[in-house]
């Protein structure tokens, strides 16, 4: 475990102008569609002025040199840690810096963060059970957070008077995804990079979009015909048994390559439904197993994965896979099923690759829905001795986070080897915006995802409304104990 300790000290972060323009401006309505906005439409053309939409509208305060006390997870998946130890000439981690500079300065407080790979958060939990005011931000793996939250060992976000959800920096929709009832304990947003790398899309490959005179990808998800059949249409073009064998492995060509974990899930969810659903009171209901659209989403998707020997899996079970990497370098592979934790692994490749969401169902539609399956929370102990403070000192970083860390993290997402990938900057922002949670997916992955869905998938099983039926009783009654653990916890 380390200790970061930060020295208020003013460092200049340089991130290009026509960038910020890029993704600022790049907007995706309620419905989806990818509109571009301007800022502050109500303007006359007399006036140049704009509004800030990383403007916390906070009223500067000297904390007299306050130790801002934070416990985070991190592993080799995600960014879990909140803090960086110094500039390094990298871009997100000089981004990181200075946010925490910038609010350092501003409120007179010095960051300290212990860091981890406990996803219980043990250190914590005993902290607050010895009612030891020790931290004031704890960031924990998800399913740590439910149990924090289930206990009533943090505070619920009604009790931080500072975290404004409607700000832009924050996102309301996943917030309330994520959390349960009326009661809600972790906000979700910029200031968390964990949810954006597990967040699904599609990497393309455009030496063989133009090889094989393809649809420009762009252009079918601006346009909102990148559709379920265009995208068949799109993998059968390629597909070719190479070496003409008749075995299918890593010597031929397919349209997908894709951890079943990773493609097959997302491509269920990009159906837009979910194994968890909420009722008019947010609280989760295991309604799959009589639900229509998931069922034939699941066997939609079956047909999808296993159309004309167009995906390939390496069945390694795991991250980063070596196998299916070199595959997509190495031009035998269309399309790149994976989460933006697995992008850096591509970074060395010759070929220019794109990043875009994964399809819709139908152009009928309308929108993109992009799985985003874990999230990392912000969550604060019951035993802080000032939630105007913390609630402010988190607002502040959230905002920072916004303003400099996700500007950061998208220029490496659209950078490789060989070029500068502008046109998925816009991409970029189109899966952001169209993000849905399954509490299926992370909350309770190794009872229902990890249980048993994904080994269906895997095992092109169609008998899912059986298998959904035989574990609705046990599913429902652990439901239940959340449920009863949120609404009475944030009393």
């Amino acid at each position: 475990m380390k200790k970061i300790r930060l020295i208020s000290i003013m460092l200049a972060l340089i991130i290009s102008a026509s960038f910020l323009s890029c993704s600022n401006n790049s907007q995706t309505d309620n419905s989806g569609n990818n509109n571009v906005t301007e800022k502050n439409s109500n303007t006359s053309a007399d006036t140049v002025e704009t509004a800030d939409p990383y403007n916390d509208e906070l009223e500067t305060e000297d904390f007299g040199g306050y130790e801002f006390r934070i416990n985070s997870r991190d592993n080799p998946w995600l960014h879990g840690n909140i803090l960086a130890e110094e500039m390094n000439g990298e871009v997100l981690n000089d981004a990181m810096y200075q946010r925490q500079v910038n609010v350092a300065e501003r409120f007179n407080v010095v960051f300290t963060e212990e860091v981890h790979d406990d996803g219980n958060s043990t250190v914590a939990r005993n902290a607050i059970l010895a009612n030891e005011d020790a931290y004031d931000l704890i960031n924990a793996r998800c399913t740590a957070a439910l149990a924090f939250a289930q206990e009533g060992l943090v505070l619920p976000l009604s009790q931080l008077p500072y975290i404004n959800l409607d700000k832009v920096y924050w996102d309301k929709s996943l917030t309330e995804d994520a959390n349960i009832g009326n009661n809600m304990y972790y906000p979700i947003g910029d200031m968390s990079l964990a949810v954006m790398d597990m967040t699904a899309l599609m990497c393309f490959n455009k030496q063989m979009i133009q090889d094989f005179d393809l649809e420009n990808p762009y252009n079918l998800v601006n346009d909102l015909k990148w559709t379920f059949d265009k995208y068949l249409e799109m993998t059968s073009a390629v597909v070719s048994d190479i070496d003409g064998n008749g075995k299918w492995d890593e010597n031929d060509r397919y349209g997908t390559l894709g951890a079943t974990f990773y493609y097959g899930y997302s491509l269920l969810m990009a159906n837009n439904v979910k194994a968890i659903n909420k009722d008019d009171n947010n609280n989760p209901v295991f309604d799959a197993p009589t639900n229509e659209k998931f069922i034939n989403a699941w066997n939609r998707t079956i047909d999808i994965m296993y159309s004309n020997n167009q995906w390939f899996d390496s069945k390694t079970g795991g991250q980063a896979d070596e196998k299916m990497n070199s595959i997509f370098k190495e031009n035998k592979a269309l399309f790149y099923g994976t989460a933006f934790s697995e992008i850096e692994a591509l970074r060395d490749m010759e070929t220019d690759f794109g990043i875009i969401p994964f399809p819709m169902a139908d152009e009928s539609v309308g929108r993109y829905y992009t799985r985003a399956n874990w999230f990392e929370a912000h969550l604060v102990p019951i035993t802080n001795s000032d939630t105007n403070r913390t609630s402010k000192i988190i607002e502040a970083l959230a905002a920072e986070s916004g303003r400099l860390v996700f500007p950061a993290y998208y220029e490496i997402a659209i950078s490789s080897k060989t070029a500068r990938d502008e046109e998925s900057i816009q991409m970029l922002d189109i899966i952001k915006n169209s993000r849905i949670l399954d509490l299926a997916d992370n909350l309770w992955c190794d009872q229902i995802r990890n249980g048993f869905l994904v080994s269906m998938l895997d095992n092109k099983s169609t008998e899912i409304v059986s298998a959904l039926e035989k574990r609705a009783k046990s599913v429902t009654k652990t439901l239940e104990k959340a449920i009863e653990g949120f609404n009475n916890s944030g009393n």
